[in-house]
């Protein structure tokens, strides 16, 4: 059953002590196999083992992770998809945005915003997301995938990489400017 190996491997992967991406995966992770345990049994089990990995995931096994739980997961997809109307509507009449992510990830939540903004009656406006994320290459790789994106939708768009931990950011690292509408973003 398809289900049982991505929970198998979410189990071997996800720890409840990790960043909070990982510590929502491990949460979603454990609902799930009691959800499927229930599903299964004849007998409705009141606890379901789960294994406890004190290892942290690698960036990989991130990766893997949120994948699997993007595609299990409609909670993800309707804030992501919340946040963007909310962000659409504030800039509705706004030539140059910027948008602050502070965890992008692999950037899943903008390829949707792209299009809605490329449709947009007299054109899409100067986009700018600057992308937050612990990994400096992870976040470099999202903003070249955003970038080709953006450029098959013809919305003029600019990446601006922060490799850092939240805890470590400083204002001057979001190279804000002049006539720029700002949205900040931690979905």
């Amino acid at each position: 059953m398809l289900a049982r190996r991505y929970l198998h491997h979410l189990n071997r992967v996800v720890t409840p002590i990790g960043d909070s991406m990982q510590r929502v995966a491990s949460c979603f992770t454990e609902a799930l196999t009691a959800r499927l345990a229930a599903t299964l049994a004849t007998k409705p089990s009141t606890s379901v083992p789960k294994p406890f990995n004190p290892f942290p995931p690698n960036s990989l096994e991130i990766l893997k992770i949120y994948q699997i739980l993007y595609q299990a997961c409609p909670y993800v997809k309707f804030a992501h998809f919340t946040a963007n109307q909310a962000i659409f509507e504030a800039f509705e009449a706004e030539e140059r945005v910027h948008v602050i992510d502070l965890d992008i990830l692999q950037g899943y939540q903008w390829p949707a915003f792209m299009q809605a903004l490329a449709a947009r009656p007299g054109g899409a406006p100067f986009l700018r997301i600057t992308g937050v994320g612990s990994s400096p290459e992870a976040v470099r790789e999202t903003g070249r995938c955003l970038t080709e994106l953006a450029q098959s939708l013809h919305v003029p768009f600019e990446f601006h990489p922060v490799g850092e931990q939240l805890e470590d950011l400083k204002a001057h690292m979001f190279n804000r400017r002049i006539g720029e509408a700002l949205a900040v973003n931690s979905v």
